[in-house]
Order: C-alpha cells, then sequence, then structure tokens
C-alpha cells in the first residue's frame, strides 16, 4: 500500500493508531511540532492557528461529505431529539363516541351514533342525546416530552489520521 496523504482519514479495525497515524479525537498539536500536518489541516478542527491546532474529533460522530450548508470542521446533530408540538406535523385523531342502547333512527340529525343489539343495520342513530363527559384521555394530548433516541444502527470503529506520509499537492 502506498504511503498515506499527510491528513488522510482512514477506518482502523485495531483498537490503537498505528506508527505515524493518530486517532481522530480532536486532540490538541503543537503548529512546531507538525507542521507539515497544520499546513494541510490548519485550524478547520480547532486551535488558536498560533501555537497549536485540532484533529477532527470523530468520537461518537459520523462523518459526513462537506457541502455550502455544512462547511469543513463544522460538527452538528444529536444523540436524542425532544420533539416540541409546533415540530409534529400536523394531523388528527379520531374519536367515536357511540350510545349503548337506543337506537332507532337511520337519519343521523340530531342524533348520536347508536349500537344496536341485533344486526338492524338501517337504524344506527339513537335519539338519546343524554350529554355525556367523554374520558379526558381519549383527545387530550399525548406523548411525555422525553428525549428519543435518534440514531441508526452502528458499529463503532477506529478512525484514524496520517501525521505523516506524502505532503498532498493541489491540483
Amino acid at each position: 500500500m502506498p504511503d498515506p496523504f499527510i491528513g488522510e482519514i482512514r477506518m482502523f479495525a485495531g483498537n490503537y493508531a498505528p506508527k505515524g497515524w493518530m486517532a481522530c479525537e480532536g486532540q490538541i498539536l503543537s503548529i512546531q511540532e507538525y507542521p507539515s500536518f497544520y499546513a494541510v489541516i490548519g485550524t478547520m478542527y480547532g486551535g488558536d492557528g498560533t501555537t497549536n491546532f485540532a484533529l477532527p474529533n470523530l468520537s461518537g460522530r459520523f462523518p459526513m461529505h462537506f457541502s455550502p450548508t455544512y462547511p469543513l470542521g463544522y460538527q452538528g446533530g444529536r444523540e436524542t431529539v425532544t420533539l416540541t408540538e409546533l415540530q409534529m406535523p400536523s394531523h388528527t385523531h379520531s374519536s367515536a363516541a357511540c350510545v349503548a342502547s337506543g337506537v332507532d333512527s337511520p337519519d343521523p340529525t340530531n342524533k348520536y351514533c347508536g349500537i344496536g343489539s341485533g344486526r338492524e343495520a338501517p337504524n344506527i342513530y339513537s335519539s338519546n342525546m343524554t350529554d355525556a363527559k367523554m374520558a379526558g384521555n381519549e383527545v387530550s394530548p399525548a406523548g411525555q416530552s422525553q428525549p428519543y433516541y435518534n440514531m441508526p444502527p452502528y458499529l463503532p470503529i477506529y478512525f484514524i489520521i496520517a501525521i505523516e506520509g506524502v505532503f498532498p499537492t493541489r491540483n
């Protein structure tokens, strides 16, 4: 395998960084000690740019290709999310209310839905219009405002970055 480019990131099945590589864990490095490495990544991942710079921190993170929305070095996302009512899509919950007896009409005007005692399909509405309080839990808000786990299936693996190798030239 050819020498890596300085700053190249690879996945490694071991639990250590081989010689010439470091773990991608956000460590702060000295510019004076790693001038070529600093020339490649600068302060994109942190550091003061005067005496030090930082490695990318991929601990507990998924890497993704950069874009105008997600520039190099940007860190985002959350392991858990708590949705608010405003974040939920508009939706409805249906509710049914029927009286247990007294079906006497096929016409729903000014009547409640009724439950007949037999198979009499035409008369399914009741004139028995006594108001009854519905159970509050049938139409009240649901949820506990608790965060939910927001991670797809995953397999942790060691990400390493080359601190030695070929200096990458620009096209």
